[in-house]
């Protein structure tokens, strides 16, 4: 059973937080296998078929979110 969270300002930058730190680890962690030597193509082609800008927009819709709360809009 999933547990239910409230759409708090507070719990919206707990979840913008998480995003940020994960699209961060994500670019160094790309970033590095992209400098390896001898690296397999299979594990190449898959780091490049991951698209990071989806969690970038997520963070912008967040942000939306939670500058909408803010203002009471």
């Amino acid at each position: 059973m999933t547990k239910r969270v409230n759409k708090t300002i507070r719990n919206l930058h707990t979840v913008w937080q998480q995003l940020d730190n994960a699209s961060g680890e994500l670019y160094n962690a790309l970033d590095i296998l992209a400098s390896m030597t001898n690296l397999d193509d299979k594990i190449k082609r898959q780091a490049d078929q991951i698209d990071i800008t989806r969690i970038d927009g997520l963070k912008q819709e967040i942000e939306a979110l939670i500058e909408k709360k803010e203002t009471g809009l």
